[in-house]
C-alpha cells in the first residue's frame, strides 16, 4: 500500500499560514473586505464580512450615546 504524499510541506505549509494571518491582520484593521476577498471564500469570508457589519453597527451605537 502507497502512503500518503501531503499537499505541501510542513514550511510551505507555515508559510502559508503566516501570509493568511499576515493578509487577516491587515484586512481585519481597516475591514478591508476586498483585501479579506484575497485570502477567504465561502463561509469563513461570510462569517468574516458579518463581523465586521457587527464592528460597524457597535461603533455607530457607542457615538450615539
Amino acid at each position: 500500500m502507497l502512503a500518503a504524499v501531503p499537499a505541501l510541506t510542513k514550511k510551505e505549509a507555515l508559510a502559508e499560514i503566516t501570509h493568511y494571518s499576515k493578509i487577516n491582520n491587515e484586512a481585519n484593521a481597516d475591514n478591508d473586505r476586498t483585501l479579506l476577498d484575497s485570502i477567504e471564500d465561502g463561509p469563513l469570508y461570510a462569517m468574516s464580512v458579518a463581523d465586521y457589519q457587527e464592528c460597524r453597527f457597535a461603533f455607530r451605537v457607542s457615538l450615539s450615546r
